[in-house]
Order: C-alpha cells, then structure tokens, then sequence
C-alpha cells in the first residue's frame, strides 16, 4: 500500500516510522482517525481478493494491525456503558462514537472474506479463521 492511501493520521505516521512510543488505544480518543481506518479496511478487502500470496499475507497483517492498534479504542466507544467524559451532552464523544461504529462495521464486512479464506486450503487459513473470530467479537 502506498503511504498516501492511509492519509495523514498519528498512529499511521508513527507506523511508516516504526513502532510506535506508545499504542494508540493510550492516547486520548479525538487522535482516532477513522478515515484512515475506513480506506485501509477498503483497501485490504481487495487485497484479500487477490491471488498473490505475498499479498494475501500483507492484507492479513494489514487485518492484525487494524485489530490491534484500533479494536480496543472501537470496543471500548461502542460499548453500551461507554459516556462521554463529564456533566451533560457530550456531542464530540457521540460523533466519535458514531466514526467508531462505522469503522467497526467496515472490519466485520470483512469477516465473511476471512472465513471464506479460512475453508481453502493454504497456509493461512488458520490466521484468517483467527482473525474472522476476533473481528466477529469486536
């Protein structure tokens, strides 16, 4: 994937430069750039179409990072006792919340790939069988 494809987001920029300070899910939740997740999560449904193995482990990686870099923050704002910080309305917590519950719908879409994935022969239909059953309990 070229580095434009992600867009220009924190966590994404500290994962071209390497590992991480600290993980993202640590940082306060307005860092969340769900734009970045959206267009990733495309991006490696039709990385997973391909033929390529090489490719077809970047997407499975790509899955992982999207998983743990992202999953706890996304757990933690769609949870039904999840507030926003505070007295009162908290408007930014609910459009969070909101981009939250779009990105974890964009990586459940693509649990019916992983599973399909997970049926063939190969040598990475145990990750992907992995990966569809965390996706599924995001």
């Amino acid at each position: 994937m070229r580095a434009s494809a992600l867009g220009s987001c924190a966590p994404f920029d500290e994962l071209r430069r390497g590992t991480p300070s600290h993980p993202p899910h640590h940082r306060h939740m307005r860092s969340y750039c769900p734009a970045a997740n959206l267009q990733v999560v495309s991006v490696v449904e039709i990385v997973l179409s391909l033929s390529n193995e090489r490719q077809v482990q970047v997407g499975l990686d790509a899955v992982a990072v999207q998983l743990r870099c992202f999953g706890p923050m996304i757990r933690e704002l769609c949870s039904p006792g999840s507030r926003g910080v505070g007295v009162g309305i908290d408007l930014s917590f609910e459009e969070r919340r909101e981009r939250a519950n779009k990105a974890r719908l964009a990586l459940q879409n693509l649990v019916p790939k992983l599973n399909a994935m997970s049926r063939q022969s190969g040598m990475y239909s145990s990750r992907a069988l992995d990966l569809a059953s965390q996706l599924s309990q995001l």
